[in-house]
């Protein structure tokens, strides 16, 4: 794999403004952009330059004070490594055997991927994958896949590994952070070739590890069957409180993921490769990390989901004094809403800010949400996955037209986004969105009827394809719904394939 992965070399990137910045006057700023791009923070380099070029005075460290910032750090807030071995008597699932990988499974995920997303270190991306399955015949798949089986039986992961190497990229997340500047999230972009391998890992640990029927992070239209959901529970008089966890995938430790990984009966050999692949993560001054999984592999979700489902079984199996349920919770990977009953709020919020402390995270009250206004924010509304929830529900077809713009808006050509705005704004005037169900289910869904017909047939593969995935929602679950909006909406939602 490092030998094939050798052959590639990721192309130069490039920032603007950066030679726009006078030679003489750059020393110091010129080193720290310089280390930051060495370094792959491509958006705290443009940020700096950005700055500089506006005439802005700050203070900028060198890398050396950079590294001696971060060993402070990783002093402060790194455990001592544990290793979990389970008691006698101690309930667990007997682990099972991992048999090998067979090429039909590297040829089926190949054929899933994405074609056009980043390239990791090597610069050897999906698109050079697929290219390589279709035109080089089995002969390189068949190299990959004895490949994936050697390194899955490996006892360990071999040091600088160029498999594993990748690159950090620096998001904008649109606001500033707590010292009032531009922040940015870290996300790593792995290796297309170590994609394919978590991702056929990952379809084997889903039917392994058990998760919670409202964790909706790997359930088809997951997003907007958590949404909707929501907006029953906020129909019919319940409260949400949305919880924000600090750096949630950075803080898990790895001996609990140890512990959910023995007490799921998950392999030996992929218990073992999935510990060696997250503590194969090291911090800026090389020291290794024993928290945290990878924010940006594919793997770290269903480890996560894994991981905080005891979270949601507790929440889930508390009772009041008479022995009722009054709280259940709905999440899409680490983004968690808890519904309750409006008389339960505070004991809600002090229960399950312990039940995180429990699992060594911590909630940043400052952040959390709550639809009623006298909690945290006051402000009445909880935003859950990019949409606003208030004391009031959002009709089920707006949802749908919501979640078909977040899903198609960037995938697809220009000149279906222009459409998809054309549209919204040529409505806007006509049907104002309202929280009345009964006067804008049936508009919305209209307009929705008419925007398909605009489609073309490819652009209407797509579109059949969340139409099939979220069919089941519009036959149950709606009867807030008119019948006109019923009939209209099933009519919009022909079921003609079924998605694998």
């Amino acid at each position: 794999m490092d030998d094939f992965l050798g052959r590639f070399t990721r192309p130069q990137s490039y920032l603007n403004g950066f030679e726009e910045i006078e030679y003489q006057t750059k020393s110091r700023t010129e080193d720290y952009i310089m280390f930051c791009i060495n370094h792959n923070r491509f958006g705290l380099a443009q940020s700096h330059i950005e700055r500089y070029n506006a005439g802005e005075k700050q203070v900028i460290l060198t890398p050396e004070q950079t590294q001696e910032l971060d060993a402070k750090h990783f002093s402060q807030t790194q455990p001592a490594e544990t290793i979990y071995v389970p008691a006698r008597g101690e309930d667990t699932v007997v682990q099972s055997q991992a048999p090998l990988f067979k090429i039909e499974e590297v040829e089926t995920q190949i054929e899933q991927m994405y074609e056009y997303t980043s390239a990791g270190e090597s610069g050897f991306g999906n698109l050079h994958l697929k290219y390589a399955y279709k035109t080089c015949d089995r002969l390189l798949i068949q190299m990959f896949k004895q490949g994936f089986n050697q390194i899955h039986e490996a006892v360990t992961i071999k040091d600088k590994s160029k498999l594993y190497k990748s690159r950090v990229v620096y998001i904008d997340k649109h606001k500033l952070d707590s010292d009032g500047k531009q922040d940015y999230r870290p996300v790593q972009v792995q290796e297309a070739l170590l994609s394919c391998y978590h991702s056929m890992l990952k379809r084997r640990l889903v039917s392994k590890i058990k998760i919670n029927q409202n964790q909706f992070a790997i359930t088809p239209s997951g997003m907007l069957l958590a949404k909707h959901k929501l907006a029953l529970a906020i129909e019919g008089g319940l409260v949400a409180i949305k919880f924000d966890v600090k750096r949630a995938f950075s803080s898990v430790r790895h001996e609990l993921i140890e512990k959910m990984l023995i007490e799921q009966g998950v392999s030996n050999i992929d218990s073992r490769y999935i510990m060696n692949q997250i503590k194969a993560r090291w911090s800026n001054n090389f020291h290794q990390l024993q928290v945290g999984i990878n924010q940006g592999c594919n793997l770290s979700t269903i480890i996560y989901c894994g991981f905080s489902n005891q979270i949601m079984e507790k929440t889930q199996a508390a009772k009041d004094q008479n022995g009722n349920s009054y709280k259940f919770a709905l999440e899409f990977i680490d983004d968690m809403v808890v519904i309750t009953t409006p008389d339960k709020i505070q004991q809600t919020i002090n229960e399950t800010i312990a039940l995180y402390k429990e699992m060594h995270l911590e909630v940043n009250t400052e952040k959390c949400e709550c639809t009623h206004p006298n909690f945290f924010n006051k402000s009445g509304i909880v935003n859950f996955l990019g949409q606003d929830f208030g004391k009031t529900a959002k009709p089920l077809a707006k949802q749908i037209t919501d979640n078909l713009k977040r899903n198609l808006m960037g995938t697809q050509n220009q000149t279906f986004q222009t459409r998809i705005n054309f549209y919204s704004s040529a409505n806007a005037s006509q049907a104002p969105v309202t929280t009345d169900l009964s006067s804008t289910s049936r508009s919305t869904a209209l307009r929705t009827s008419s925007f398909i017909k605009k489609l073309t047939s490819s652009q209407w593969q797509t579109w059949k394809k969340y139409s099939t995935q979220m069919h089941p929602l519009m036959h149950s679950n709606n009867s807030h719904l008119t019948s006109n909006a019923k009939e209209v909406l099933e009519s919009s939602y022909p079921a003609r394939t079924t998605i694998r």
